[in-house]
């Protein structure tokens, strides 16, 4: 095998605290019951300087997932405005420390006792406990035959989600030498659990839109003790039909 670790230091500059909050559940899961070493690699060698949200937008729902427009979760540095407008750098781990070091005088870390402002109101509220109840009692239900109905099953939602994290495994080979590649991978396709011997488990959209549910709203917090959806709200720009993911939580919680 050949090493395909980075060699550099890369700095991701200007995340959301949802999006570092995303890479915070990523790391449960390539960091689980196995040691994922090329993601391993890349994420050490990864700074996340995160920006605080003073207005988040009208789609932004992470309040009602544990996040907050300040959230730090994931961040090793996270900038947020004070009061008089003053950027400020809140140091959150060794790395982010390191960060403000190389920057010096540059940049103006904020003191301990300070404190980002109160978080805004978000637009889209619902309560996630509700939904996992209704999640555990209700696998057969028919709700996911109407919500099928809706969904084109283009997966654009999975592929801008930022804690989706499919993948699927492929050999590429020539007569004499070969690769194995792992490709992005999205469970809205028919074709993410189709075997070899042409058995499909999941061969029917209903079951797809349920498992995209299920996993990132039962399976994910029974296994790693957090939702697997930091309410970025990206999905309801991407979806085509208007079935995005906080409207369908929004009629499981009316239910």
């Amino acid at each position: 095998p050949r090493d395909v670790s980075p060699d550099e230091q890369v700095v991701v500059l200007g995340a959301r605290p949802c999006d570092a909050a995303a890479m915070e559940a990523l790391d449960q899961v390539f960091q689980w019951d196995y040691d994922d070493l090329p993601y391993r690699a890349r994420r050490d060698r990864t700074t996340v300087v995160a920006w605080a949200c003073s207005q988040p937008g009208p789609e932004c729902f992470c309040s009602s997932v544990g996040g907050s427009p300040y959230g730090a979760a994931g961040s090793d540095v996270l900038v947020f405005a004070d009061a008089a407008g003053e950027a400020l750098l809140q140091v959150n781990t060794p790395k982010g420390e390191k960060f403000i070091e190389l920057l010096g005088q540059a940049v103006r870390p904020a003191s301990e006792d300070a404190a980002p402002p109160s978080a805004p109101e978000m637009q889209r509220r619902f309560d996630p406990d509700k939904v996992k109840d209704w999640l555990d009692g209700n696998f057969k239900s028919d709700f996911w035959e109407e919500m099928a109905l809706s969904c084109l099953g283009c997966g654009a939602c999975s592929f801008l989600c930022p804690t989706c994290h499919c993948f699927d495994i492929v050999d590429e080979a020539t007569w004499n030498r070969g690769q194995r590649r792992r490709n992005w991978d999205c469970c809205a396709s028919a074709l993410f659990t189709l075997h070899a011997s042409g058995h499909n488990p999941r061969s029917d959209r209903a079951s797809r839109c349920r498992q995209r549910l299920m996993h990132k709203f039962k399976y994910f917090p029974e296994r790693f003790g957090r939702i697997a959806c930091v309410g970025c709200g990206r999905c309801i720009g991407a979806c085509g039909a208007g079935r995005c993911l906080p409207v369908t939580l929004a009629a499981i919680e009316a239910k």
